[in-house]
C-alpha cells in the first residue's frame, strides 16, 4: 500500500512557506445546525455554553451521539458535503486525502481505493481504521481495504475523521481512528436534483446522476454513477458503476432512514515496477494479463425514537461483497457482515449542568469463503461488544466525559488446502477519559487517554508461525480549537504507544507481533476567509514513528512519512468564478520490509500540485456549473509504496502522472 508522506529533511521553499503561513488554519468550515432540546434543556444549556451557543455549531456524530465538535473533547476534523461537492474531488476518499489532510498510498490494483493512515501505522494502516457510513462498519475482516471510492460527492452530507484510538464506540480495529460517512437526504421540498458529466486524461468518463424527493414528513432519493478510465499506466484500465437508493421519514418524535447502495468494479492490475523500469518508463507494466473484479452491496436502517430525556437508537447494516481476479492464479471470493447496534441515550439538565448518558450494545456477524491456488478456506467471526458513555457540560463551561467498552470474539477458520484450522475465542476492553475546557469565546483546549485494540483478521491468521496476539494501544492527546468569524483552527499534540502489532516478516513469510512501537506527533489544520474573496487552508501532520524496544529500537517504521502537508489557496474572482491552487507535500519513508532501516531503496519525498477553475451560474442552488482541474501539474514522477525483502531491490507503485479533467454539472 502506499503512503502519501513527505520528507523533513529536504522540503522545497514552497512548503516550508506554506507549513508556517498556512498551517495554523482550519480546514472545519462551520456550518450553523443545533440539536432540538426541551426548554428547560435549552436554557440550562444556553448559561452552561453562554460563549459557545454564539458560534455557528458544526456537530459530530462519530461518537454516535450528536455532539457539538467546539466542546467535545476530541480532535476532529469535518467535512461538510457543500464543501466537498465545491472542492471537485471524485469521492469520499480523494475528499479524505485532500481535504482532510490524511496520509494515503496508490491502490495498488489500478482503482481509485488509496490506503488511508491516520496515524503513521504504514503497511497496516487498513487494518487499524475503522471506517463507517450511517452508522455501520464497512471495515472488511481480511485485508481489504473499505471501499470510499464508491461514495460519489453528491452523496455526502458530511465526512467526520477522528485520530487517534477509538475503540470505546467502534471496537476491533480502530486503533488509528474512525472515519465515518454521513450520507444526505434532500433538504429542498419538491423534486430536486443534478446532473453531470466529466471527460478527463486517458479516455477517462464519469456520468452521475441524483434525484430528490422531499415531502413533508418524508424524502426518497436515487444516485447513480458509472466511471471509465483506460488509467495512467498500461494495463491500467478501471470501470466502476454505482447506484443507491435511500429514504427517510421524519415524525418529530420518530425518525427512520433506510438505504442500499451497489457497487460494481472491473479494474486491470498493472503491477509493480523494479527502479530501473520505472526511471524507464514508468507508464509500463509487467503483468498485463492481471485483472479482478469486485461486486459490494450495501444496506442499512437507522431508527430513532425521543420521549422526555430519553432517545432509542436501533443501526442495522448487512454488507455482501463477490471478488474474482487473476493475480498469481485464478482467486475467487465471498464475504457478508452483519450488523445490529442498539442504543439508549439519557440527556437533562441537572442543575446547572447537563448530563448526557449513552449506553449501546453491538453484534457483527462475518462469514468469508476464498478459492486460490493456495487456499480453500472459509472463515467466520462473531463479536458482541457492550459500550456505555457518561459524560457532564458544567456551569464553569468544562465538558468531563468518561467511555468504556467489553467485547467478545468467536473466530474460526478451516482451510483444506494450506491444512489451516482454528477456532480460538478473545475478550478484550477498551476504555477513555476526557476534558474539554472553553477558556474564552470559541477558544478550548482539551485532553485526551484512551486505550484501543485490533484483532488479526483472516487473511493474517492464514500464515503463522504461532497464534497471533491482539494489538493494544494506549493513546494521550492534548489540543485546542479556534473558532471565530473567519478563522478556524486546531491543534493536536498526541502519544500513542503499542504493544504486539501485527506486520508480515518478509524474511521468514509470516505473519508476526512486531515488537513495541511509539508514535508522537502534531497535526495541525486551520482554514482563514478574508472579505476580499481570498481564502487558504491547509493541514499538517509531523510523526515520529519507531520501534521503542527489541532488535530495531530507535528505528522508523516502514511507509510512514515523517511529514505530511496539504495547502489550498483560493480566490473568488467574482460572484461566479473562482480559481484555486493546492499542493500535497509527503516526505521520504523507509520502503516496506525495511524495519531496520538498513535498505538502500526508500519512498522519496514528493511534492505534488493541482489548479482548478470554477464558473458556477447555478442561482440558488441550481443552473450550470463548469469546472476545469489539472492535477499533477508538474508531471511529478514519484511513486507513494515500495517494498522489499531482506534489501533485495525495490519493487515500486507508481503514481498517476498529470491529468486534466473538464466538468460540467446542471442542478434542478
Amino acid at each position: 500500500m502506499k503512503t502519501c508522506q513527505f520528507t523533513l529533511r529536504s522540503p522545497s521553499a514552497f512548503t516550508l512557506a506554506c507549513a508556517t503561513a498556512l498551517a495554523t488554519f482550519s480546514l472545519n468550515a462551520a456550518q450553523a445546525q443545533t440539536q432540538t432540546q426541551t426548554q428547560t434543556q435549552t436554557q440550562t444549556q444556553t448559561q452552561v455554553q453562554s460563549q459557545a451557543a454564539e458560534l455557528p455549531t458544526v456537530v459530530v456524530t462519530a461518537n454516535r451521539m450528536e455532539q457539538a465538535l467546539q466542546t467535545a473533547p476530541i480532535g476532529a476534523t469535518v467535512l461538510l458535503g457543500d464543501d466537498i461537492r465545491a472542492s471537485g474531488v471524485l469521492d469520499a476518499n480523494e475528499a479524505v486525502r485532500k481535504l482532510g489532510g490524511v496520509a494515503a498510498r496508490t491502490d495498488l490494483y489500478g482503482g481509485r481505493e488509496f490506503s488511508l493512515d491516520l496515524r503513521g501505522y504504514g503497511e497496516a494502516s487498513s487494518q487499524n481504521l475503522v471506517v463507517v457510513v450511517d452508522g455501520i462498519r464497512i471495515t472488511q475482516i481480511d485485508l481489504a481495504s473499505a471501499r470510499l471510492s464508491s461514495i460519489a460527492p453528491e452523496m455526502i452530507e458530511k465526512i467526520e475523521i477522528i485520530r487517534g484510538g477509538a475503540s470505546v464506540m467502534w471496537g476491533e480495529g480502530a486503533a488509528g481512528g474512525v472515519i465515518s460517512v454521513t450520507t444526505k437526504n434532500g433538504a429542498t421540498k419538491g423534486l430536486s436534483g443534478s446532473v453531470s458529466y466529466a471527460a478527463e486524461s486517458f479516455t477517462g468518463r464519469d456520468a452521475q446522476a441524483r434525484v430528490d424527493v422531499v415531502g413533508d414528513i418524508a424524502s426518497f432519493n436515487v444516485n447513480a454513477r458509472h466511471y471509465r478510465s483506460d488509467g495512467y499506466r498500461d494495463n491500467s484500465a478501471n470501470e466502476q458503476t454505482t447506484y443507491s437508493l435511500g429514504g427517510a421519514v421524519n415524525l418529530g418524535a420518530f425518525k427512520a432512514r433506510l438505504g442500499y447502495s451497489n457497487d460494481e468494479q472491473d479494474a486491470r492490475f498493472p503491477g509493480a515496477l523494479t527502479l530501473p523500469q520505472f526511471s524507464n518508463n514508468p507508464k509500463q507494466t509487467v503483468s498485463p494479463n492481471d485483472f479482478g473484479g469486485t461486486k459490494e452491496s450495501r444496506s442499512n436502517l437507522n431508527l430513532s425514537y425521543k420521549v422526555g430525556d430519553w432517545q432509542a437508537f436501533l443501526d442495522a447494516g448487512q454488507r455482501h461483497r463477490d471478488t474474482d481476479s487473476q493475480f498469481y492464479g485464478t482467486n475467487t471470493g465471498t464475504s457478508q457482515n452483519t450488523q445490529i447496534s442498539p442504543r439508549i441515550v439519557y440527556e437533562a439538565a441537572l442543575g446547572n449542568s447537563v448530563l448526557t448518558a449513552m449506553l449501546g450494545y453491538d453484534r457483527n456477524d462475518a462469514k468469508a469463503s476464498y478459492q486460490t491456488p493456495y487456499n480453500d478456506e472459509s472463515a467466520t467471526q462473531t463479536s458482541t461488544a457492550w459500550f456505555g458513555n457518561i459524560s457532564a457540560l458544567l456551569a464553569s463551561d468544562t465538558r468531563l466525559g468518561i467511555g468504556a467498552r467489553a467485547e467478545k470474539f468467536k473466530k474460526s477458520a478451516l482451510d483444506s488446502l494450506n491444512m489451516t484450522q482454528y477456532a480460538f475465542n478473545d475478550q478484550l476492553s477498551a476504555w477513555d477519559v476526557a476534558l474539554n475546557q472553553t477558556v474564552l469565546k470559541g477558544f478550548d483546549v482539551y485532553a485526551r487517554a484512551a486505550k484501543s485494540y485490533r484483532l488479526p483478521n483472516i487473511d493474517e491468521n492464514r500464515v503463522v508461525a504461532g497464534q497471533l496476539r491482539p494489538t493494544v494501544a494506549r493513546d494521550l492527546e492534548i489540543g485546542a480549537k479556534y473558532q471565530k468569524q473567519a478563522l478556524n483552527a486546531a491543534i493536536r499534540l498526541f502519544k500513542q504507544t503499542s504493544v504486539d502489532e501485527i506486520a508480515f516478516d518478509s524474511t521468514n513469510y509470516v505473519n508476526v507481533n512486531q515488537d513495541a512501537i511509539k508514535r508522537a506527533g502534531v497535526e495541525l489544520e486551520g482554514r482563514y476567509k478574508w472579505v476580499s474573496g481570498f481564502d487558504v487552508g491547509a493541514t499538517l501532520q509531523h510523526i515520529n514513528a519507531t520501534f521503542s524496544n527489541g532488535a530495531n529500537v530507535g528505528k522508523r517504521v516502514p511507509l510512514v512519512s515523517d511529514l505530511t502537508l496539504t495547502t489550498r489557496v483560493g480566490y473568488a474572482m467574482s460572484a461566479r468564478s473562482r480559481v484555486e491552487l493546492s499542493a500535497q507535500h509527503r516526505s521520504s519513508a523507509f520502503a516496506a520490509g525495511d524495519t531496520a532501516n538498513a535498505c538502500a531503496d526508500t519512498v522519496p519525498s514528493a511534492t505534488y500540485y493541482s489548479a482548478r477553475y470554477t464558473f458556477n451560474d447555478a442561482g440558488n442552488g441550481k443552473g450550470w456549473t463548469l469546472a476545469a482541474e489539472v492535477n499533477n501539474l508538474t508531471n511529478k514522477q514519484s511513486y507513494s509504496y515500495a517494498y522489499t525483502y531482506a534489501c533485495s531491490p525495490a519493487s515500486v507503485y507508481p503514481d498517476t502522472g498529470r491529468t486534466f479533467s473538464l466538468r460540467a454539472k446542471y442542478a434542478f
